[in-house]
């Protein structure tokens, strides 16, 4: 790999010979890349980028002539911004990207860059998804070359970011949206940032201790003692009174849990009803429950609910084409994905149930809820 420590291929791609004149911005280009080689750390991946990006625009002709393997080394900096990126971009909050942008408080913005930065604060609101970021600023990007050239330093990490989220467009593969009827493989689709779960520290483990699982036990007591969330319920009610979806408030949950580097059952199940809803068509039904204490999703159950309270009918009832996702499991040495609840390591957990919240009901159908009954499909999912 390019950015792997002692690695010369990407310095000997942009090397014409040894007496060959570098440009001195090249040249601080290469000083860059072999500091993050050596300290692979956030700020010096910025650096690296923007070394990159000022290259590249004040010297086109030197650019076009030794480019290289510019490609393969942009790929790779995006891949290590996933890792080492926190906080990222796509953050509620962050106006990091906007910063990076601005030249001042009077310098003129395209419209394409206006309505790439307006897209990315509505998607960290929780009310534009990450395909329609993606495509503004993909589309800034073609129209505004010299806009680009000259602010653009921060726009690949967003990029990477988006597609990181689900974002289905450009040059990394789509992630793969299953038929409606398959609900397992549409939810494995997302396993990939759902196992994340099981190296993220379980903030309450030692409250728990008797459910860590053995083989792992010391693991998930030294990452407990890393995590910042601690014990006790970070979950700041969500869902409490209406069972309506709250995208933006499951972002910031999501958001929380990269943060800290830990949670609790509760932030752990919202954590993974963003990462299976964001982005995507909501071809299953994504529900939030909660047993006693303890929270998790289900995805893909048939039937209503019973009242009051929005009871979960018994499991037998909710057919045989469901996965049962538990984030906080996957933090105490367990699985997250249990495909129609098989190996589920505690099923006296999952009856009785209540719901939290669904992804078929929106703000203000209540009533619509409470008329379904046990046996009767959510109208519009299959």
């Amino acid at each position: 790999m390019l950015l792997d420590r002692y690695n010369t291929e990407f310095s000997d791609s942009v090397t014409r010979g040894s007496l060959h004149h570098k440009s001195s911005e090249l040249k601080a280009l290469l000083t860059a890349l072999t500091t993050f080689q050596n300290q692979a750390l956030r700020p010096n991946l910025i650096a690296l980028n923007q070394a990159l990006l000022h290259w590249y625009d004040k010297n086109p002709n030197e650019f076009s002539k030794r480019k290289g393997r510019v490609t393969d080394l942009r790929k790779e900096m995006g891949q290590n911004w996933l890792r080492v990126g926190n906080p990222f971009l796509t953050s509620a909050g962050s106006t990091e990207f906007e910063q990076s942008v601005t030249r001042g408080r009077l310098h003129y913005k395209s419209g394409a860059l206006k309505r790439a930065i307006a897209s990315l604060k509505r998607y960290q609101a929780g009310n534009a998804p990450a395909q329609s970021v993606y495509d503004q600023t993909v589309t800034w990007a073609r129209k505004h070359r010299q806009e680009v050239r000259k602010r653009a330093w921060m726009a690949d990490f967003l990029l990477a970011e988006l597609r990181h989220l689900g974002a289905v467009a450009g040059p990394a593969a789509p992630v793969p949206v299953a038929a409606a009827g398959d609900v397992v493989t549409w939810t494995l689709a997302r396993r990939v940032e759902l196992d994340e779960c099981k190296t993220t520290g379980c903030g309450d483990a030692s409250r728990f201790g008797g459910m860590i699982n053995a083989d792992r036990r010391d693991q998930i007591v030294e990452r407990e003692q890393a995590t910042r969330t601690g014990r006790g319920d970070q979950a700041g009610g969500i869902g409490a009174v209406s069972k309506a979806w709250n995208p933006g408030a499951l972002r910031n949950t999501y958001d929380g849990i990269r943060r800290d580097g830990g949670g609790v059952c509760t932030t752990f199940g919202h954590y993974c009803a963003h990462v299976l809803s964001y982005g995507r068509p909501l071809n299953q039904r994504i529900e939030v429950v909660a047993y006693k204490n303890h929270v998790f999703v289900i995805v893909g159950r048939r039937g209503g609910y019973r009242e009051p309270g929005h009871g979960i009918p018994p499991r037998e009832t909710w057919g045989n084409n469901y996965c049962i996702v538990d984030g906080w499991l996957g933090a105490m040495g367990y699985d997250v994905v249990y495909p129609n609840g098989g190996g589920y390591p505690y099923p006296g957990m999952l009856s009785p149930l209540t719901l939290v919240m669904a992804s078929d009901i929106a703000e203000g159908d209540q009533a619509a809820v409470a008329d379904l009954g046990l046996n009767q499909t959510v109208h519009g999912l299959w």
